[in-house]
C-alpha cells in the first residue's frame, strides 16, 4: 500500500451509552463503540491564532473506559442526555474491553488500529497516511455528518504488532497503553499484523499550520451539552454515509489545509471553541469491576475475544 496524502471522513457509531441508575458507567465490553459528552479539564482557543485558555471543557468524544454520568439539563435537538466525567480502572491483563481510538487525552492525540485493515486482513489506506493528512471523525445522523474530532496526521508515527509492540515502550503514556493498546491486543489478532500509531499535530507543533482539535465549550457550572456541529465539504464529505470511511486523495498539504480551515470556520460559526488538549483522566477504583468475560468487538452477545483479523471496523 502506497503512502498517500488524504482527507478522510471517518464514520463511527454516534449513540450514547446506557447509564445505570447509580450513574457509574462501566467499561464498554459490548460490540459497538459509543460517544459520550465528556467534561474534562483542558485547553481551548476561540480562533486559530487565539491564546490557549485552561478550563473545564465539554466535548463529544470516544471514551470506552469508565465514567460518572449526570443528567444533562435543557436538552435540545442533538444535545446529549448525559454528561460524563471520565476515569479509568483497567481490566486485568489480557482481558478484552473496548479500546478508545481516536484518543484525545494527554500531550498529543493518537489514532491506531480501527479500519486500518480490510475484512481479509490487507492494509487499508488508513494504515499508510502521509503527514498532513486530515481525518474527520464523526457520525452520520439524520443524513448529516456531525463532527467530534479533527485529527491532523503529524510527522511522527510508529509501526507495531503483537510481536513488536515493545517498540512503543517509552513512546506513549502508561495510561494510553492500558486504555487502548493493551485492550486492542487482548483481542484475536495475528501476531505479525502491523498497525500504524499516528501522533496528531498539535497547536504548539502544527503541520503546515494545521493542528488536531475537538469542538468544545467551557462548562464550569453548566449542566447542558451541545449538538455536534454539522460539517459540509462537497466532494469530500458524504452526509448520507453512516459506516466505514471515505478517503479523498489530495495533491499537497495546501489542499488539506483548505479543508481543515473550512472545518475550523464551520465549528467556530456554530459558536464552539477548538479544544487543543484534554487532560488525562484519573485512575480511580471502579465500584463496578470490568467483567472477566470478553465479548466480541463487533458482534454483541459473543463471549469470546474480538477477532480483529476479520473485522474491518470497530
Amino acid at each position: 500500500m502506497k503512502e498517500r496524502l488524504c482527507v478522510v471522513q471517518f464514520l463511527h457509531p454516534g449513540g450514547e451509552p446506557r447509564v445505570p441508575a447509580a450513574g457509574e458507567v462501566a467499561w464498554n465490553t459490548q460490540g459497538r463503540h459509543t460517544r459520550k459528552f465528556l467534561r474534562a479539564a483542558g485547553r481551548s482557543i476561540d480562533a486559530v491564532d487565539g491564546s490557549p485558555r485552561q478550563e473545564k471543557l465539554g466535548f463529544w468524544g470516544e471514551w470506552e473506559a469508565q465514567s460518572l454520568a449526570t443528567p444533562a439539563s435543557g436538552r435540545g435537538p442533538g444535545e446529549p442526555a448525559w454528561i460524563h466525567e471520565p476515569f479509568f480502572d483497567p481490566p486485568a491483563p489480557g482481558v478484552w474491553a473496548q479500546n478508545t481510538d481516536p484518543f484525545v487525552f494527554g500531550a498529543a492525540f493518537h489514532f491506531t488500529g480501527c479500519q486500518q485493515h480490510s475484512h481479509v486482513g490487507n492494509p487499508t489506506q488508513l494504515a499508510r497516511l502521509r503527514p498532513g493528512s486530515l481525518i474527520l471523525f464523526g457520525s452520520g445522523l439524520g443524513r448529516r455528518f456531525v463532527l467530534d474530532t479533527v485529527f491532523v496526521v503529524g510527522p511522527r508515527w510508529i509501526e507495531h504488532s503483537r510481536k513488536t509492540r515493545g517498540a512503543l515502550d517509552g513512546e506513549i503514556s502508561d495510561e494510553y497503553r492500558e486504555i487502548t493498546i493493551d485492550r486492542w491486543y487482548a483481542g484475536r489478532l495475528p501476531d505479525d499484523r502491523v498497525h500504524g500509531l499516528y501522533f496528531g499535530a498539535t497547536f504548539d507543533d502544527p503541520f503546515h499550520g494545521m493542528f488536531s482539535f475537538f469542538p468544545c465549550t467551557e462548562v464550569d457550572g453548566s449542566t447542558r451539552g451541545f449538538a455536534r456541529p454539522e460539517i459540509r465539504l462537497p466532494g469530500v464529505v458524504t452526509p448520507t454515509q453512516t459506516q466505514k470511511y471515505r478517503r479523498t486523495p489530495v495533491a499537497s498539504p495546501r489542499d488539506a489545509t483548505e479543508s481543515w480551515r473550512s472545518v475550523v470556520d464551520q465549528v467556530l460559526a456554530a459558536g464552539l471553541r477548538l479544544g487543543i488538549r484534554a487532560d488525562m483522566p484519573r485512575r480511580v477504583a471502579a465500584a463496578t469491576p470490568v467483567p472477566g468475560a470478553e465479548p466480541s468487538g463487533c458482534a454483541p452477545g459473543s463471549l469470546s475475544p474480538p477477532d480483529h483479523s476479520s473485522v474491518p471496523s470497530c
